[in-house]
């Protein structure tokens, strides 16, 4: 079969069966997505900046700090943080472009990064998490993959950077003793373009190669639930 768009997956460090975004600082390569989607469903209605589903039983706040994407319907392909919930509601940081209906079908995401604070916000801050790219195929290579940041966070006082990691091909990445620490002998680059990518190499079936992110936050940054996105092409033999 050919290589589509869902065999390249992004998955967590932190240990083989490591699941929580914040521990994903290096080490082994995680099964666990790094873009997991805790939720899905379709609004029974909906504005600029809520979206109500009368299905759901959420607990409150559960999912604030998260980002949600219309997948489907009106707004599709819209994405925006979320500042907090109630049981069937999501209140949004800021407004879509596209008021949501009954016909926008979406998912809930679990970002990479925690919210940022007002204290990061306040001071100033610098974390670091690391990730696998993961070829996913059964036998075709993924060929001169290349990684970059199209949309970067919506804030201007917070930036994200991607750089190479350390290990070789399906190796074990180095670790760092917290988010704040920096990984030893990693460039880090905004690659705001596949031209200005990070080069993965070619990634054999089954087989990973791991990614540094870094986010900076500007001192004096409004608190915010960033997103961005993390973008992988390559070549294949068919």
């Amino acid at each position: 079969m050919p290589m589509i768009s869902t065999d390249i997956e992004y998955r967590l460090s932190g240990g083989a069966s490591n699941a929580v975004q914040v521990a994903s600082l290096g080490g082994a390569k995680s099964s666990t997505a790094a873009n997991a989607i805790m939720d899905t469903g379709t609004a029974t209605s909906g504005s600029t900046i809520t979206l109500n589903d009368t299905s759901k039983t959420w607990t409150v706040d559960e999912h604030a700090g998260r980002s949600v994407t219309i997948t489907g319907g009106t707004g599709s392909g819209q994405t925006a943080s979320i500042a907090s919930n109630t049981e069937q509601g999501l209140v949004f940081s800021s407004a879509l472009g596209v008021a949501l209906d009954s016909s926008s079908a979406y998912r809930i995401n679990d970002p990479i990064f925690d919210k940022v604070g007002s204290a990061e916000s306040g001071a100033g801050d610098i974390e670091y998490r690391c990730i696998y790219v993961h070829n996913a195929h059964a036998t075709l290579t993924m060929l001169n993959a290349v990684a970059w940041v199209p949309s970067n966070t919506p804030s201007a006082s917070t930036v994200v950077e991607i750089g190479l990691g350390t290990s070789a091909m399906n190796g074990t990445e180095q670790t760092v003793a917290d988010e704040s620490a920096a990984p030893s002998g990693v460039t880090f680059s905004v690659s705001a373009t596949k031209g200005a990518g990070v080069s993965l190499g070619s990634i054999p079936p089954g087989e990973g190669r791991s990614a540094w992110l870094r986010r900076t936050v500007t001192a004096g940054a409004s608190a915010a639930a960033d997103t961005f996105t993390i973008r992988v092409e390559c070549e294949t033999e068919a």
